[in-house]
């Protein structure tokens, strides 16, 4: 199994397996923004990823041979009240795939590329405030819940997510 940037021709299992998240339901807090990311990938898959790329996201996919079993991606935002920061969205591995090395191997990856950038953003994340497993996770890799809200960081649709944020 290796993590690696997904390119754009890796569209196609890109979108089938944000589409499979999306059938789990298990971001209810960040709902529109998968809506909005399977819409586009409908469209044009590759292109999709293509922008992504352009925008300075990076997606990084976990495969297991040819198949793409896991996905995380890191985008730059800025927001008036916090600055240039980066935020951490879209991990999901699909179910035969936990508990094994894939999302271990796409974390370790984002936050290794996080460290490689020349500006001190901060970088953060959110998840449903009823997903432990998730917080457990997040915590084992150095997120601590934050005071910093949704609201600041402009990401309006995270309003009930647990916001937390890596300390290096």
């Amino acid at each position: 199994m290796e993590a690696r940037f997904l390119r754009p021709e890796d569209g196609r299992a890109y979108a089938a397996l944000r589409a499979q998240q999306a059938t789990e339901r298990t971001v209810r807090s960040a709902w529109s923004e998968l809506g909005t990311e399977l819409k586009q990938l409908a469209r044009d898959a590759d292109e999709t990823v293509r922008h992504y790329l352009a925008a300075g996201t990076v997606v990084w996919g976990a495969f297991d041979g040819p198949s793409l079993v896991g996905a995380l991606a890191v985008s730059p935002r800025y927001a008036v009240r916090a600055g240039h920061y980066l935020w951490l969205w879209g991990l999901f591995v699909r179910p035969p795939y936990r508990g094994t090395p894939a999302s271990r191997l796409l974390m370790d990856a984002a936050l290794a590329w996080c460290e490689t950038q020349s500006s001190p953003r901060r970088l953060f994340g959110a998840f449903d405030p009823d997903n432990l497993q998730a917080l457990r996770f997040c915590e084992r890799y150095g997120f601590v819940p934050t005071d910093v809200t949704a609201k600041t960081l402009g990401q309006w649709s995270l309003a009930d997510g647990v916001m937390v944020e890596f300390l290096r």
